[in-house]
């Protein structure tokens, strides 16, 4: 894998994600561009470096956001993302060898679940942390159901997203997913 192409790449999301997050919003579900990368890197790198990759990906989601406090202001609060990143890669990992990895559909269900992992892992440690006594504005149930929206979102994001990053493969140093002349049926 190609860290410093994927740094760009990362940047760029982190871009889109700060910047086109709320004008995609449905109402309170948002996609996320850093998570559909992480879902992509968790299906073409080799299993080490997809989970190091979800890993910076889900701290840097945890470093650019904030989560609502009672007080009114946005608090940071590293590791809810960074665990559910590294749990996406698992579950994207566990996944990706049953099924055609270069298509997609496998980018878009694998997202689906993957994204859906993380965000429950961030449910319940943000619900942990609430009942631990931290001034969060947070309700568990209805985040549930927020990120699970976010999740299908997300999921649909990748398919156009896809596109582009199954183009710039070679730059991330991923083999090509398209078939060889020799491999092609006909």
């Amino acid at each position: 894998m190609n860290w410093p192409v994927f740094a760009i790449i990362a940047y760029l999301m982190l871009g889109l994600e700060r910047g086109l997050r709320d004008a995609l919003a449905i109402g309170s579900v948002q996609p996320s561009f850093l998570l559909a990368l992480g879902a992509y890197i968790a299906l073409s790198a080799p299993p080490m470096h997809a989970v190091w990759a979800c890993l910076v990906l889900g701290l840097t989601l945890d470093l650019t956001g904030g989560w609502p406090s009672t007080a009114g202001f946005a608090q940071p609060l590293i590791g809810p993302y960074a665990l559910g990143g590294v749990l996406m890669a698992q579950v994207i990992l566990t996944l990706r060898g049953k099924l055609v990895r270069h298509h997609l559909a496998t980018l878009s269900v694998l997202t689906f679940f993957g994204v859906f992992a993380a965000q429950l892992v961030v449910v319940i440690l943000l619900t942990i942390q609430k009942l631990t006594g931290a001034p969060l504005a947070f309700e568990p149930g209805r985040e549930l159901l927020i990120r699970l929206g976010s999740a299908g979102y997300t999921a649909l994001l990748a398919v156009p997203l896809g596109v582009l990053l199954i183009a710039a493969a070679p730059l991330l140093g991923f083999a090509s997913s398209s078939p060889r002349a020799w491999q092609r049926r006909s």
